[in-house]
């Protein structure tokens, strides 16, 4: 509900909770307004006039990555880190913010005893890759945007 809160006046706020309130009889607790909202694992926040995106994780959050020594195909890590790495950059506006994110994956996967020989290199390609992912998604929206309005010109 903060979102919300911070597109309408006060009177609008208190009316939309009242009415809310009224709904079958439910009881609703109402976070004061702002113009940040956790959103499943993205905080969006409106700053200047423009949304921006962060990764959101729970204070509580476990992160039990599989160890190395389970029954799990190699892969399985390679998969892991690139996924994560791909996850990370795609939910920051800010590539330089993303740094923090992507430090606490390789710490946390090293407190699963994982070793620093085999994710350093894995870390390295997985930022590669995503950037590499990152930019050629954004050059085809673009190009793909151009189209479009060159076939309604």
């Amino acid at each position: 509900m903060d979102f919300l809160a911070s597109l309408v006046d006060d009177a609008d706020w208190k009316c939309f909770q009242d009415e809310v309130s009224l709904f079958h009889g439910l009881p609703w607790d109402f976070d004061p307004r702002s113009y940040a909202l956790n959103y499943m694992d993205v905080t969006i926040t409106i700053k200047d006039g423009m949304l921006t995106t962060t990764l959101f994780e729970k204070d509580l959050a476990l992160h039990q990555y599989l160890p190395p020594n389970f029954s799990h195909p190699p892969g399985v890590l390679t998969g892991l880190v690139m996924g994560g790495v791909l996850r990370i950059l795609q939910l920051y506006s800010d590539e330089d913010d993303a740094d923090g994110p992507i430090h606490n994956l390789y710490r946390r996967l090293l407190s699963r005893s994982h070793q620093p020989t085999n994710l350093l290199p894995l870390f390295h390609r997985a930022i590669t890759n995503a950037q590499a992912y990152l930019a050629n998604y954004i050059k085809l929206n673009i190009l793909s945007c151009v189209e479009n309005s060159n076939l309604v010109a």
